[in-house]
């Protein structure tokens, strides 16, 4: 399966989601930096509702949407099925830094933050979603059977 076919017909602008990314480097960094769990709690929470709810009261899109307008930055079309993975790949890692630092295991939720981190990173500056990498080797495998 080639990674430019369209997995799915819905689209979503990936310049939003490279913002997007940014915002959940920053909160995972605040996490971090001050120990606060609310930061943790936001992002978590913030991929809950986009994923299970609806994206339009995401307020990490909202915010996103709001800073693309302020830079007045293009839209980009990108097929949407691989980034719904990835942002389920990240609650799943949100989910697993708030308990891991709720049950008092800060050491390994700062690690686990650390890796949310780079796969923000890597979407945010260098385009590159190890998240849908990951999609893209489980639809290859799918297909093969």
């Amino acid at each position: 399966m080639k990674k430019s076919c369209p997995i799915s017909n819905e689209q979503v602008d990936a310049n939003l989601v490279r913002i997007n990314a940014f915002l959940v480097v920053f909160l995972a960094i605040l996490f971090i930096y001050t120990q606060e769990k609310i930061f943790i709690f936001l992002l978590a929470v913030d991929f809950f509702i986009r994923i299970f709810i609806n994206t339009k009261f995401s307020y990490m899109l909202l915010t996103s949407k709001q800073i693309k307008k302020i830079f007045n930055i293009s839209s980009i079309k990108t097929d949407a099925a691989p980034k719904k993975f990835a942002s389920k790949f990240g609650l799943f890692l949100s989910i697993i830094i708030s308990i891991l630092s709720l049950i008092g295991f800060t050491k390994l939720a700062v690690i686990m933050a650390v890796i949310l981190i780079i796969c923000a990173l890597l979407e945010a500056i260098f385009n590159y979603c190890l998240g849908c990498q990951i999609y893209y080797i489980l639809q290859t495998i799918k297909t093969n059977k």
